[in-house]
């Protein structure tokens, strides 16, 4: 092959290399009036998603395997729980900012009285009584009580 041939060809693929990460820079940091998210954040929520299924299907096969016979049983309950986290929170977003404004003393209230009742009706795990049990979820309530503090 010819050196400008070659020469062509490199220059092809650096222009469409420049092409392609100026387009993923143009989807990643959009104008203010195009994007109703912030992409960069949901980017990386993503991949820490992604990251943590890779890490609990990984670390979880052998033991899986030894408890119940079903290697991936743990990846399947892992995507179970993330699939209704990221049902409650398109839920959570598609409650008004000033709704949840409205109600922000409410809920600490609630918070409050929740970290009230676990010292009463609280689940112990390893000595330590800090859960709810609601069928067959357990609710750490100190969770609930900083988010709502948060709001």
């Amino acid at each position: 092959m010819s050196a400008a041939r070659e020469q062509q060809l490199q220059l092809n693929m650096t222009e469409r290399g420049k092409h392609l990460g100026a387009a993923l820079w143009a989807w990643l940091r959009p104008a203010a009036s195009q994007c109703l998210y912030d992409r960069t954040l949901f980017t990386l929520a993503i991949t820490l998603l992604v990251f943590g299924f890779v890490m609990v299907t990984s670390a979880s096969l052998p033991t899986a395997d030894k408890l119940t016979g079903q290697p991936f049983y743990f990846a399947i309950r892992h995507t179970i729980y993330v699939c209704a986290g990221l049902v409650v929170l398109l839920v959570s977003l598609a409650v008004p900012t000033q709704l949840w404004q409205k109600h922000s003393g409410k809920l600490l209230l609630i918070g409050l009285a929740l970290l009230l009742v676990v010292l009463v009706v609280g689940h112990s795990v390893n000595g330590a009584q800090r859960w709810i049990k609601v069928g067959p979820i357990t609710i750490q309530v100190a969770e609930l009580a900083k988010l709502f503090f948060y709001i």
